[in-house]
């Protein structure tokens, strides 16, 4: 029997003998051109998407929207003081989006916020304000058409006499303020969503709080007093799953605002407070 070494069996099938200078052909297949888009495009697409909703809910942003809401709460404050104008800061709370409005007439305003007045169940909507002005000037012309019209002087017979009323004299008071958004940048394109949400909040201006559940086109406000005052005030800011729904598996927030400095206090958790208790020391 004859054996054969590998230098035999070389000599026998040369062309079964590898050539050192080639390399073994790997059958593995690699990523193509289009391949390598593809997974960037979803790569860029989840860091868009996925993780700012994601930082949002991190403590360290979810405390720097607090914050700058809060700072705008005392800013509305010291303008109102700086300015010598009362202010209110409107929420509407569906969306989050709040501004601040001025008025001149001061003395109306001091009366239309009347501690626990039980007349002012909501706050009105800036369209229903609006009806309202109009209504007001319509009704209260025919009442000066009526009471407003000269008689002759009886003394001379030829003179007239212009008739004096109260009631015409007080028509601004009467009337109300008449309220205009705050025309300043430093107050454009406030709001407090898309992901956190004013769910409700209690004034003193009535004795109900405003909610959402009061519908979608509901607003809330705070008002300010250019004597160094404003509206002891207790919001609750929730997490927004949904626009105009509330997240229950994510903490919420109880804002307090104190009325005498401004100062705006954010607490952790959702805390039920009476503001018209005396036995309530949250302030």
């Amino acid at each position: 029997m004859m054996v054969f070494d590998q230098f035999d069996w070389a000599l026998l099938h040369p062309k079964d003998q590898m050539n050192p200078l080639e390399r073994p052909k790997n059958n593995a297949k690699g990523f193509t051109l289009l391949e390598v888009i593809i997974v960037i495009g979803l790569v860029a697409f989840v860091y868009g998407v996925a993780i700012p909703n994601f930082n949002l809910k991190t403590g360290n942003e979810v405390a720097s929207k607090l914050g700058q809401f809060a700072e705008d709460i005392r800013s509305a404050y010291d303008y109102s003081v700086l300015t010598g104008r009362p202010l209110r800061l409107v929420f509407k709370l569906y969306d989050g989006e709040y501004w601040l409005e001025t008025t001149k007439e001061e003395s109306s305003v001091s009366h239309q916020i009347k501690i626990g007045n039980e007349a002012i169940r909501a706050d009105p909507l800036p369209e229903d304000e609006k009806q309202r002005m109009l209504f007001f000037d319509e009704d209260f012309q025919r009442y000066e058409d009526i009471v407003g019209e000269s008689v002759p002087n009886p003394e001379t017979g030829e003179e007239d006499i212009p008739v004096f009323s109260p009631v015409i004299k007080a028509k601004e008071k009467l009337r109300g303020p008449i309220w205009e958004k705050l025309d300043s940048l430093e107050w454009a394109g406030r709001r407090i969503g898309p992901f956190l949400m004013v769910r409700d909040l209690q004034t003193t201006h009535h004795q109900q709080p405003v909610s959402l559940e009061d519908g979608p086109n509901v607003v809330g406000m705070i008002y300010f007093l250019p004597q160094g005052y404003v509206e002891k005030t207790v919001l609750h800011v929730f997490y927004q799953k949904e626009k105009g729904e509330v997240d229950p598996d994510q903490t919420p927030y109880t804002i307090l605002v104190h009325p005498y400095d401004g100062y705006a206090e954010v607490r952790v958790g959702f805390e039920e407070i009476d503001i018209f208790s005396e036995k309530d020391d949250a302030f």
